[in-house]
């Protein structure tokens, strides 16, 4: 399995905060299965961009400790990009694997951008493809699920979290992954990795529900085939996507505590 999402650098954002822990990080993917890694520190506007040599010096000492360890998987560099007016994309950085084609975006946790679909036209002309991080903890695309099928007709590729299929962001999160993989919307799962204890790079178990629910095939597809494929910068197969269920994957007990939330 390869995850392209992880915050494995330490002290740069909210991910790992220490050398043992990254190490700890490591460690754990390789006992998952996990065959690849891909460091995605946080680039949350226009100062972040001119981080990229302390990133790469970050990334160069992350090489050196995996090898100090004696692990066999492979680490590879990117980033996870705020979408913002001044987002650019021309340092190797910035796209997965330093591949120049595919970029991981991250959007405000409570809507999408009026400038994103422009944005994104735009940077599609220029040969980039973006893979939209975790819609489905998005509060846009929990309130109107079939907002995610026009991001993909669109050329937008969706990447969820491997947690919010196990439950941890909560029920409703889990419910919209649920139906973003029932009409076929999703192109990767990620682990998204903060640390080595709550949030941790994990994906054997998420792989394992994928595969028993919608096929081994689907799993292969969305831990391995679709992410080796993204860090190659090669052309990722599409599938014809279903409909999305109507209405928002808001539970009742989720919408009763908002509407109380309201009135007090």
């Amino acid at each position: 399995m390869i995850d392209l999402h992880t915050h494995i650098l330490p002290g740069f954002d909210d991910g790992a905060t220490s050398w043992e822990e990254a190490r700890e990080m490591l460690r754990q993917a390789e006992e998952d299965g996990i065959t690849d890694v891909v460091a995605t520190p946080h680039i949350l506007g226009p100062a972040d961009f001119g981080r990229e040599e302390e990133i790469s010096e970050l990334f160069a000492q992350l090489v050196r400790a995996k090898e100090e360890e004696g692990l066999t998987l492979r680490v590879h560099l990117g980033a996870e990009i705020y979408a913002h007016h001044e987002m650019r994309l021309d340092r190797p950085f910035l796209t997965l694997g330093g591949n120049g084609r595919y970029f991981l975006v991250e959007f405000p946790m409570d809507n999408v951008p009026p400038f994103a679909e422009e944005q994104f036209f735009a940077l599609m002309l220029d040969g980039y493809r973006p893979i939209l991080a975790h819609p489905e903890r998005n509060m846009a695309f929990l309130r109107n699920p079939a907002l995610a099928a026009t991001m993909v007709e669109r050329g937008v590729m969706l990447q969820l979290n491997s947690g919010s299929l196990r439950g941890v962001f909560g029920p409703d999160t889990r419910r919209l992954a649920e139906q973003l993989l029932e009409a076929r919307l999703v192109h990767v799962v990620a682990s998204d990795a903060h640390g080595a204890t709550a949030r941790r790079p994990r994906l054997r178990e998420s792989f394992t529900l994928v595969g028993e629910r919608w096929g081994k095939a689907v799993a292969e597809r969305l831990f391995v085939e679709n992410p080796r494929r993204i860090l190659a910068g090669e052309e990722v197969e599409a599938v014809e996507p279903l409909p999305v269920e109507r209405g928002h994957a808001f539970s009742l007990g989720a919408r009763l505590r908002r509407l109380w939330r309201g009135s007090h």
